[in-house]
């Protein structure tokens, strides 16, 4: 089972405290990037102070310890016109765009200059949203993720037991296709997320919860 821990940066040095914790248990790690306004709250670079993430775009320093991690990067924000170069030239590994149908036209463009830039590209779709949606982004996207929570950009929300058959309904229509699931996965889930043939998961609470950071990533690994 592949494990992308998930963080929601409050800063940069909190970002930099969480990458600590997993330096050597995993090599993918999921950054959420919040804008505050397709989420409730914000995150690093939005809060916290940008003065890092300018310096990354400059080129006078990397994003942290990125000789260790491929950084996935869930866009959780209104524009994603407009901020998601800055993340291609930050480092990511993969971008992942959030489906919203008032700008389904528009995400087919940047998945193509996401792709042209050598970078891998997610849909991520909410707990509500369609599966038909896939149909029009199946040839430009890497893997999907699915919410498994209501509310995005909010980690230790409760589990939402409808995206079990979506995981089923996707894996049956796309075997091919990878599918990550991200929200409310935790030791009482993860199994039945396993079940459902689920291919990733992302945790966040669950590991950087108040638990042993290297037994909980062993544990979720070992998940067949």
């Amino acid at each position: 089972m592949i494990i992308h821990p998930a963080i929601i940066p409050t800063d940069f040095e909190d970002l930099e405290s969480k990458l600590v914790m997993v330096r050597g248990l995993t090599r993918s790690v999921q950054i959420d990037v919040c804008d505050g306004r397709l989420t409730g709250s914000p995150s690093w670079p939005y809060i916290g102070g940008d003065i890092e993430f300018k310096e990354i775009l400059a080129q006078e320093r990397g994003l942290p310890m990125w000789e260790d991690f491929d950084f996935e990067i869930d866009l959780m924000v209104l524009n994603p016109a407009h901020d998601y170069e800055q993340w291609i030239d930050a480092g990511s590994s993969r971008i992942i765009f959030h489906y919203r149908e008032q700008e389904a036209a528009t995400l087919l463009g940047l998945m193509d200059k996401t792709k042209e830039r050598g970078v891998e590209v997610g849909l991520a779709l909410h707990i509500g949203d369609s599966l038909e949606v896939l149909e029009k982004y199946r040839s430009r996207i890497d893997a999907v993720q699915l919410m498994g929570i209501e509310r995005i950009g909010f980690q230790g929300q409760p589990f939402d037991e409808r995206v079990l058959k979506r995981v089923k309904d996707v894996k049956a229509k796309y075997p091919d296709l990878p599918v990550s699931v991200d929200g409310g996965v935790n030791e009482d889930t993860a199994q039945s997320l396993v079940n459902a043939g689920v291919d990733r998961l992302v945790i966040g609470s669950a590991i950087f919860g108040d638990v042993d950071v290297a037994e909980a990533v062993s544990y979720f690994e070992s998940l067949s």
